[in-house]
């Protein structure tokens, strides 16, 4: 029987560009940027990676990357491997300060790029969101992570409500960020293993997700100016993580 040819995905953006073949992921590098120390950074990566790399123009690059052709780079790229819920809830399980960031329907691949960012930033274990009606990890929402989609895995579910369940099955506490919650994020006990849920773009957490979760926060005193996206409320929370961890020693 015939192998099945590999699919390839387009990654784009030098960030990105970079630890795609830092991860080994590279098939194939073009290169539309003159000579620098960018251009010779991706070079030596691919060089390393024994990756072929080939002069291609920017218009070529553009008909994979419309909206990052600018920076000259592109690489045909092996998938992102992928994990299930199954294998995160079993890394999860009996750790001290687990930490996962799962995204309510979140729609914008830019915000779910900048997410990712600001998870690897962060240590977040994985981010959680779901396979139908959220953005998935687009080559746009790969450019805007800037690398991070290497290093934080997005685990694509059918169902929040249930990772959520598995998540509290396995002892991560979870946290559903509500303007409306009585509890702001620095009073509540972030330092064990924790999951946080934050809603998408104009629609927030889902009350079924509220009420699943073990306790909501609210980054904002009440009657507060809130104008925060997701990304950064996700920013926000991430850090006052990290902060009661430092803290405490954590």
């Amino acid at each position: 029987m015939s192998r099945r040819p590999e699919q390839l995905t387009p990654v784009y953006g030098l960030h990105a560009v970079a630890a795609a073949l830092a991860a080994g992921r590279g098939r194939e590098l073009w290169l539309a940027r003159k000579e620098g120390a960018a251009t010779v950074r991706l070079r030596n990566l691919a060089e390393a990676g024994r990756v072929r790399a080939r002069r291609a123009t920017a218009e070529e690059i553009r008909v994979h990357a419309p909206q990052g052709g600018d920076q000259g780079c592109l690489l045909l790229a092996a998938a992102l491997p992928r994990l299930d819920i199954a294998a995160l809830v079993a890394r999860l399980e009996g750790r001290a300060h687990g930490l996962v960031l799962l995204l309510d329907r979140v729609q914008d691949p830019h915000n779910l790029g900048s997410c990712l960012r600001t998870a690897a930033c962060f240590g977040v274990d994985a981010v959680i969101a779901p396979s139908r009606r959220s953005a998935a990890l687009t080559p746009a929402a790969v450019k805007v992570a800037s690398g991070a989609a290497e290093r934080v895995p997005v685990v694509a579910v059918g169902s929040i409500l249930d990772a959520v369940e598995r998540l509290k099955g396995a002892g991560v506490w979870i946290f559903a960020a509500d303007e409306s919650a009585p509890q702001p994020a620095a009073e509540a006990n972030l330092t064990g293993s924790v999951g946080l849920i934050l809603g998408g773009e104009g629609s927030g957490v889902r009350t079924s997700l509220v009420r699943a979760a073990d306790a909501t926060v609210t980054l904002t005193p009440s009657g507060a100016f809130t104008t925060l996206n997701v990304a950064a409320a996700t920013a926000c929370l991430l850090y006052e993580v990290s902060r009661q961890r430092r803290a405490a020693g954590g």
